[in-house]
């Protein structure tokens, strides 16, 4: 019996790891994909200055 209760409680903790990754990832890629979208703007304010001054 205890060491059923040592494993459901080894699943409990991985699970809630999981979690934790997903949750980290999730977040991650969203701040990347905030980052990127941040930076094309930059570069197409950058570009579209550029065009303006060599026209």
């Amino acid at each position: 019996m205890q060491f059923l209760r040592i494993v459901d409680a080894m699943i409990e903790i991985d699970g809630n790891t999981i979690n934790a990754v997903n949750g980290f990832g999730y977040n991650f890629l969203r701040f990347l994909n905030r980052m990127i979208s941040l930076i094309t703007k930059v570069e197409f304010h950058l570009n579209k200055m550029a065009y303006m001054n060599n026209y």
